[in-house]
C-alpha cells in the first residue's frame, strides 16, 4: 500500500474523491448501456470500484496512523476524545 501523497493527507482525500466521482461515472454513464461488449464494461466498472476501495483502505491507514500518533504524543487528548465518544 503506498503512502498518501502530501503530508496533510489532502492529496489521499482527493484521489478518494475522484475515484468516488469515477464509480458513479462508471455507473450512470449511458454509452455503457449501448454496448455490445458486456464484459468490457463490467471489467472497466469493476477496476473503477477496486481502485476506489483501495483509496478507501488509505484513507482509514493514514487516519488510523494519525489517530496513534496524537494517542502517544498527546495522550490526554486521546482520554478526552474517548470520553466524548462514550457519554452519548
Amino acid at each position: 500500500m503506498a503512502a498518501p501523497t502530501g503530508t496533510s493527507g489532502q492529496g489521499i482525500v482527493d484521489d478518494f474523491e475522484n475515484s468516488f466521482q469515477a464509480c458513479l461515472a462508471a455507473l450512470t454513464n449511458p454509452d455503457h448501456f449501448n454496448v455490445r461488449d458486456s464484459e468490457e464494461v463490467k471489467t472497466g466498472v469493476e477496476q473503477t470500484i477496486q481502485r476506489f476501495l483501495d483509496l478507501a483502505k488509505q484513507m482509514e491507514c493514514f487516519f488510523l496512523q494519525k489517530r496513534l500518533l496524537l494517542s502517544t504524543q498527546k495522550p490526554e487528548q486521546f482520554v478526552i476524545e474517548s470520553a466524548y465518544c462514550y457519554t452519548d
